[in-house]
């Protein structure tokens, strides 16, 4: 069987204009699992990603420590859902948008109101009562990136042919992985978000491949920022031993 290594990306910008780049926090957790999958004498045959901007950085910051670089293949499919467009269509919903957006910012904490008025927001779009406040559905989504993964399970299988036995890595958001994982269990949609929100940045999720279709090994593996780390890095990333030093220093979840 082959194997299919579902990354989530790095940390991303969230109080930044553009979200869509890796944090510093990002790149050291991008560079220490490349370190991993190096120290674990893991051979990976091919690399695939979706095409947002955090997707490409985390593969690149990936590649610079496992030691080999190789353009990973992109597959829009892959991408995260607009989470922006969910969240506006729900804030919408109320008389005074504006005055709405100020009251979450001025919360004692701003970032535990904002998620939870995502989860509010989430839940309304998972439910399908309200498809055309949006660009993509759910249901769309979970099509789109059920697609993504067959077109990569499909080029994996054409490398298992030559190599014997394929490991790629595929460097994602939660979105797609929550999608892949909810399908796989056959969880139901209104369960399917628990699983996202526990999603670290830079965690691994296994899925083996074969003629028999796909199966989900592993989820939201993170072993590779716990424990003893701080060596791993030592020579590579600067600033690593700063966060090492912290309680699940590396993990975050944005």
């Amino acid at each position: 069987m082959g194997t299919i290594y579902l990354i989530r990306h790095g940390q991303a910008s969230f109080d930044s204009a553009d979200y869509d780049q890796l944090s510093d926090l990002g790149q050291l957790q991008a560079a220490q699992l490349g370190a991993w999958f190096k120290a674990r004498k893991v051979r990976l045959h091919g690399f695939f990603s979706g095409s947002m901007n955090r997707h490409l950085q985390t593969a690149q910051a990936f590649a610079g420590t496992y030691g080999v670089f190789q353009e990973p293949v992109q597959h829009a499919g892959l991408n995260e859902y607009d989470h922006e467009a969910i969240l506006q269509a729900l804030i919408g919903q109320y008389d005074d948008p504006d005055a709405f957006e100020q009251q979450v910012m001025q919360n004692a904490d701003p970032r535990k109101a904002f998620q939870q008025i995502f989860e509010k927001a989430i839940a309304r779009w998972v439910s399908g009562e309200h498809d055309n406040d949006y660009p993509e559905s759910w249901l769309g989504f979970k099509a789109r990136v059920m697609s993504g993964l067959g077109a990569v399970t499909a080029q994996a299988m054409q490398l298992k042919q030559g190599s014997g036995s394929a490991n790629v890595a595929v460097f994602t958001s939660g979105g797609p992985i929550t999608a892949v994982a909810q399908n796989l269990l056959q969880l139901p949609d209104a369960n399917a978000f628990k699983l996202n929100w526990m999603i670290t940045n830079c965690s691994v999720s296994k899925l083996l491949f074969g003629q028999r279709g796909v199966s989900l090994a592993s989820f939201n593996e993170q072993a590779h920022f716990e424990g003893e780390i701080a060596g791993v890095l030592a020579d590579q990333a600067t600033g690593l031993e700063a966060f090492a030093a912290k309680p699940n220093g590396l993990i975050s979840y944005r």
